[in-house]
């Protein structure tokens, strides 16, 4: 998971290379590539995905999808409403992992309509490369968003990658780093 402006890096001590990432989605990523093709450019706009965002892809976070989009230039992704998914959350410190154990009642998170164009977007900040072990792996899952059956992306955790993260029992990923970076500042007297 790459924060805004952070070096690539992974909590077990393995590092992706930034060289990596940029030969698998370029500088600019594999949209630029999409639409300098004018075949490809209809099949590009009319794509579309959903996504479900249980950590910093979610709105108002610090790797929040719509503002990343909005930097490359990309279709913003539209957000469809909130669903859980089995699993639990484990802290990195700067972000969330999910751990995909059929956990219920399962994590919170945000569901989005996103056109093509985002998934590699979303596989940088992730940095999820196919075929390459690393921290987040991209899988599909189906999920109940009010009360329909939906198929989404979505970015668990190998479990090889854990490292020094802590198990948190909350479901929640942003309520629980409110309340915890609360509890450091009211800790430290800082208001």
């Amino acid at each position: 998971m790459r924060l805004a402006g952070d070096e690539t890096r992974c909590n077990a001590g393995i590092s992706l290379p930034a060289s990596l990432l940029a030969a698998q989605i370029g500088p600019v990523g594999i949209v630029a590539r999409m639409k300098s093709h004018p075949s490809r450019a209809t099949l590009h706009s009319t794509m579309r995905h959903h996504v479900f965002a249980y950590g910093t892809l979610r709105s108002g976070e610090a790797n929040d999808l719509a503002v990343h989009a909005e930097s490359r230039g990309l279709p913003p992704p539209r957000t469809l409403g909130q669903a859980r998914v089995p699993g639990r959350l484990v802290d990195f410190g700067g972000w969330p992992g999910l751990i995909d154990d059929g956990t219920l009642p399962g994590v919170l998170g945000e569901v989005f309509d996103v056109d093509a164009s985002l998934l590699p977007l979303m596989d940088e900040i992730e940095e999820h490369v196919p075929g390459v072990d690393g921290c987040f792996v991209r899988r599909s899952i189906a999920l109940q968003l009010d009360g329909l059956a939906v198929q989404a992306h979505y970015y668990p955790i190998d479990t090889r990658f854990l490292g020094d993260a802590v198990a948190i029992d909350h479901n929640d990923w942003i309520a629980y780093r409110q309340a915890r970076d609360k509890a450091a500042l009211d800790a430290a007297g800082i208001e």
